[in-house]
């Protein structure tokens, strides 16, 4: 499959009906989603692999991971009307992906398959909201824990802090990437149609010990 036409299957998932301030839920454009999995295609984490899609809202990763060949693909989210989003769209073309619902503080190994992780890409709360201060943080501790490879989306100014926190966590930054990410108007405090975003895609390999 050519990343155009990953692009555009994903330009047809639904867009969440009611997305929750608290969790931050904005959307990744299917531009940025499909060149992210693309690329981790390109490096050989998605085909044939176990991926996880942590935080994954409606699903986008994970529906993006399952049609370029991933062998398993798992979606986590905290918000069940955002995976009854995510399974309709999965059903719809016909993929086999499983979803659970959960909070990011509750996953743990027993739920993810017993030949473990291979790959997880996940764009986390960027923290903007009170309520979402530290998910950046909760979210790689995780990733690193569970998987070899991370994807992992935040926002460019926030670099050195998650380059510090990689390090500290048992991670190591391959490489970044930028985006302009468009947030817009869907929550009332919002001013303007449309704001964009600077964010960075950073790929971490994780030195920590994989053993289930």
């Amino acid at each position: 499959m050519k990343k155009r036409d990953l692009e555009i299957i994903l330009q047809k998932l639904p867009p969440h009906t009611a997305p929750m301030v608290k969790l931050e839920q904005y959307t990744t454009p299917a531009i940025i989603a499909a060149d992210i999995v693309f690329n981790a295609y390109l490096e050989e984490n998605i085909n044939d692999k176990v991926v996880l899609d942590l935080g994954c809202g409606t699903g986008i990763f994970a529906i993006g991971a399952k049609l370029l060949g991933a062998r398993e693909v798992i979606g986590i989210d905290a918000d069940g009307t955002a995976l009854t989003i995510a399974k309709g769209y999965a059903n719809t073309l016909s993929l086999d992906i499983t979803f659970h619902e959960l909070d990011i503080t509750e996953v743990t190994r027993s739920i993810l398959p017993k030949s473990g992780i291979d790959t997880i890409i996940q764009n986390p709360p960027f923290g903007a909201q009170k309520t979402a201060k530290g998910a950046d943080r909760i979210f790689l501790k995780k990733a690193l824990e569970f998987a070899k490879i991370v994807y992992s989306l935040h926002l460019t100014k926030t670099e050195k802090f998650i380059t510090l926190l990689v390090n500290k966590l048992g991670g190591e930054i391959i490489w970044k990437k930028q985006y302009i990410f468009p947030i817009n108007h869907i929550f009332h405090f919002h001013t303007q149609e449309k704001v964009d975003y600077d964010v960075s895609l950073f790929k971490i390999k994780s030195k920590l010990d994989k053993k289930v």
